[in-house]
């Protein structure tokens, strides 16, 4: 199903506000897995495949420290939030960096965390490197910003590296 601008945007003003919920609520840090699928479609097998990993990671990661986990099932591409007993909401961050840093697939997971307070912890804060480009190493919103790499580019690298991470961990 393909969806649209308006529907990308509408979807990340609801994560927002269930994002806001589950800090009003908990009062805890809180970390939201999406994927950095470009173009029009944003589900399928390839990238709930990839979801279902980042989710493992993510799960496996924080263990016995999520107080509340639920997943969004929505065409603009599935959604994971974990509200985490983390008192400290930078060291999650630099965990959850290390997840896409380290994972095969990690540099297609989306992992943003938010303090208890509903603030967004950057890398920048952090003084951690952005994020590189999947296909030519620069850096990766310059590259999205200025559309260097066209969808079909991105969605081949990110399928070939699906087949290879099915052939060497499933």
């Amino acid at each position: 199903m393909k969806v649209s601008l308006e529907d990308v945007l509408e979807a990340r003003d609801r994560r927002q506000e269930k994002r806001r919920e589950l800090a009003l609520k908990y009062r805890l840090p809180v970390v939201v897995l999406t994927l950095n699928i470009p173009g029009e479609t944003k589900r399928g097998e390839i990238p709930d495949y990839i979801f279902e990993a980042g989710v493992e990671a993510i799960g496996r990661e924080l263990l016995e420290e999520t107080a509340e986990f639920s997943v969004v099932d929505a065409p603009t591409g599935n959604e994971a939030f974990f509200v985490a007993r983390a008192a400290d909401a930078a060291q999650l961050k630099k965990r959850m960096c290390r997840i896409e840093e380290s994972h095969f697939l990690g540099r297609i997971f989306d992992i943003d965390v938010y303090d208890g307070e509903g603030g967004q912890v950057s890398r920048s804060s952090l003084n951690l490197a952005e994020r590189k480009c999947l296909l030519c190493g620069n850096d990766a919103r310059i590259c999205a910003r200025s559309r260097v790499h066209s969808a079909d580019e991105l969605n081949e690298k990110i399928a070939a590296m699906k087949e290879e991470y099915e052939l060497l961990y499933d």
